[in-house]
């Protein structure tokens, strides 16, 4: 337990106590200065011990330092979602696995759940979807839920998941088969009932997630390029 306190202190302190002597030095100075300076204009500073002042100042430090532990861990107990992606594996996944040709290409985002709250009737939506030229595109499904990739190779039911604190699921988006040249691009729905691909061409969609407090928003740019390949890209904002 003691150890405990310890390692606390310590991670209080941090890099801070290389500086907290410097502070407490330069309280003391300031003190000093004023009580010799203040008299002049009838103020009178009592004396006071510099050890009272070193441990005022570390008490005031150690007191700072746990109101922001206590933000830090209301923040982390507060249901929230991320939406993140990145070029490549683990967003982007071929069938047959690492290929550098035409393959059945995958492109998915990580759904975190940063609190430490097990959250629950999570669902990932493709809530807009528009072309290249800002229209937005008719697509009598959307918005829809999608799937996760567990949902997915398990063949379970789609949509709903339920991230346990601190954990993170891939929900997959779009897929094309590219080695069919007139194959066009899948969307991963829920419902598996409801038709699904879109002709090839550049379209933008907005991915939301909720059951992490307030809903999380994200565009995504999704295209074929003229080589045959998928390809899908975080849109720039503004």
């Amino acid at each position: 337990m003691v150890k405990r306190y310890f390692r606390a202190l310590h991670g209080a302190l941090g890099v801070k106590r290389y500086i907290l002597g410097s502070v407490v030095l330069f309280v003391i100075g300031v003190h000093e200065a004023l009580r010799a300076w203040l008299p002049t204009y009838g103020i009178q500073l009592p004396r006071l011990p510099t050890w009272e002042i070193a441990i005022a100042i570390v008490l005031l430090f150690l007191v700072w330092w746990l109101l922001q532990r206590v933000v830090e861990i209301e923040k982390e107990l507060e249901p929230n979602l991320e939406i993140l992606f990145g070029e490549g594996p683990p967003c982007e996944i071929t069938e047959p696995m690492n290929t550098n040709g035409h393959a059945h290409r995958f492109f998915r985002v990580k759904v975190a759940n940063t609190s430490t709250k097990d959250l629950n009737n999570c669902l990932v939506m493709l809530e807009e979807m528009k072309t290249e030229q800002g229209q937005i595109y008719p697509n009598r499904y959307i918005p829809v839920g999608l799937t996760t990739d567990h949902q997915l190779l398990q063949e379970r039911r789609r949509g709903v998941f339920e991230p346990r604190g601190k954990q993170y699921k891939f929900i997959v988006v779009a897929c094309l088969d590219e080695k069919v040249s007139d194959s066009e691009i899948a969307f991963l729905y829920e419902n598996e009932k409801y038709a699904n691909t879109v002709p090839r061409n550049n379209y933008q969609i907005t991915l939301v997630a909720y059951g992490g407090g307030v809903p999380k928003r994200k565009q995504f740019n999704i295209s074929v390029d003229d080589k045959g390949f998928l390809k899908m890209s975080e849109a720039q904002s503004g």
